[in-house]
């Protein structure tokens, strides 16, 4: 480093704020089924946690149906086991499964003029996928 190298206050007082982001995992490691709720994927191979140790970051993000309005929804620590691993679980309705046809009802509405509206509603926790 150049022994004329100074750093500002200023430039001190920008990096105080700044936090620092880590990889939780890139490598898929497993994914299984929630029952009807949604499914969890595992990941691996984060950074480096502990060093001493050579252990590194994983995670577990649970997707999990909702019915709500919000479409994408946003991911939620729910807990950490030790400090190297985290439980995120993240609702959204693109987590649920799409509809088997024994899961939708049509909805027949009323006629006028000459045209009536059919919907299609599901009955369970799944989406159904416009064609």
């Amino acid at each position: 480093m150049d022994d004329n190298f100074e750093i500002s206050k200023d430039c001190l007082a920008q990096v105080k704020h700044i936090r620092i982001k880590k990889n939780l995992g890139s490598v898929i490691s497993q994914i299984s089924t929630l029952d009807s709720k949604g499914y969890a994927v595992s990941y691996s191979e984060g950074d480096i946690c502990d060093k001493t140790l050579n252990k590194r970051y994983s995670s577990e993000v649970r997707y999990t149906c909702t019915d709500g309005k919000e479409d994408f929804g946003w991911p939620e620590l729910i807990s950490t086991d030790g400090k190297c691993h985290y439980v995120i679980e993240w609702q959204s309705r693109f987590a649920c499964s799409q509809c088997l046809d024994t899961q939708v009802k049509t909805v027949f509405g009323s006629c006028l003029g000459g045209k009536r509206q059919v919907a299609k509603v599901p009955s369970d926790r799944c989406m159904i996928v416009d064609q």
